[in-house]
């Protein structure tokens, strides 16, 4: 009795590892089918970077931009300078394509005198305040837009935090919960990830994760309440945003701001509408600190509720989080009739 019921374990066992290794291969050949992004190697360089949704053929001038040479400010010459993080630079597309070069080409063909200057840095705020004060300003802008994407920006402070040596890390808080989390995370297996993308759906569970602090992505950007580390973070975006409007308008320049909604804000929003969620909180934030200061704002989550599911889902890669062709098509079409509305460039 005994030997049988072991051995009937055992077959369980492998059973449950054969169809857990199936699955894993499975979503790892569909759905997880992704490859980290590729680092810039510096200036004058040029690399590819592939996921399983697009090829992408990067090259960077002799300031590790993506862009051609800059050169001097022609007289007549209306120039912007797009900062942002990697929707900016234009991960998922080729540069021509990107929203700034759609602006550009878009203005020129109306006759202006206009240049746009692709300055994304793959990073956050405070990477663009790094870029403006050693390349940007240099550049003699008359317009700067700040790109966010409210996906993960606010979060960004954490891995700039740590990369400074400036501050202390704070101690790593150990309880068997984050314990936990950690070990699972370094297992990254998809099949679990799949799941927990699927439990954490559920509200119940979803409370429990918050009480024990166990954040398991960006969500808590939309909670209606902040939790102290959400309230330190938007407290560091507003810090870094004023350094920014601070060095523009010293500097003469003037600033516009552009808001990029993350895939759930978009796609997922009845998750994050209820009583303890608010979707449109971290935007809501942004534009009054543009209206406190007359920063004009475009928010491209109020435009997108107003266009079609179908041709806004077009806007985004299926898998990546990043804008497609269209996406960046559209996004310079925007930028260029701001341009054109507001800041006036010369013919």
């Amino acid at each position: 009795m005994v030997k049988r019921f072991g051995l009937n374990f055992l077959v369980l066992i492998a059973s449950f590892l054969l169809v857990l290794a199936l699955t894993e291969i499975v979503l790892r050949c569909t759905i997880y089918n992704l490859k980290n992004y590729v680092q810039s190697p510096g200036p004058d360089a040029v690399y590819v970077i592939e996921t399983a949704e697009f090829k992408t053929k990067i090259k960077t001038n002799s300031l590790n931009m993506r862009d051609g040479e800059i050169l001097s400010k022609a007289p007549g010459e209306y120039r912007i300078l797009c900062l942002g993080d990697s929707f900016t630079f234009g991960l998922g597309v080729n540069i021509p394509e990107t929203y700034p070069k759609v602006a550009e080409k878009i203005l020129r063909e109306s006759g202006y005198r206009a240049s746009v200057i692709n300055g994304g840095t793959q990073g956050n705020v405070e990477d663009a305040i790094q870029f403006l004060i050693e390349k940007g300003l240099r550049f003699k802008p008359d317009l700067a837009a700040l790109q966010i994407y409210i996906g993960n920006d606010f979060y960004d402070e954490l891995r700039h935090e740590n990369k400074n040596a400036g501050r202390a890390e704070e101690p790593i808080r150990r309880n068997i919960f984050l314990d936990a989390k950690r070990v699972l995370k370094g297992i990254r297996l998809r099949t679990l990830e799949f799941f927990w993308t699927r439990l954490v759906q559920i509200r119940w569970i979803d409370d429990i994760l918050f009480r024990f602090d166990l954040r398991y992505d960006n969500r808590g950007i939309f909670l209606r309440t902040y939790p102290p580390l959400e309230k330190k973070l938007v407290t560091e975006e507003l810090t870094g945003l004023e350094k920014i409007r601070s060095l523009c308008e010293k500097e003469g320049v003037s600033l516009v701001f552009l808001l990029v909604p993350a895939k759930q804000q978009v796609f997922k929003k009845h998750l994050l509408n209820n009583d303890k969620y608010d979707y449109k909180k971290p935007n809501r934030i942004l534009k009054d600190f543009c209206a406190g200061y007359s920063i004009p704002c475009i928010d491209f989550l109020e435009i997108y509720e107003t266009l079609p599911d179908e041709t806004v889902r077009g806007f985004y890669y299926n898998q990546d989080q990043h804008w497609t062709v269209r996406g960046h098509a559209q996004a310079g079409e925007t930028l260029a009739e701001f341009i054109r509305e507001h800041a006036k460039p010369s013919f």
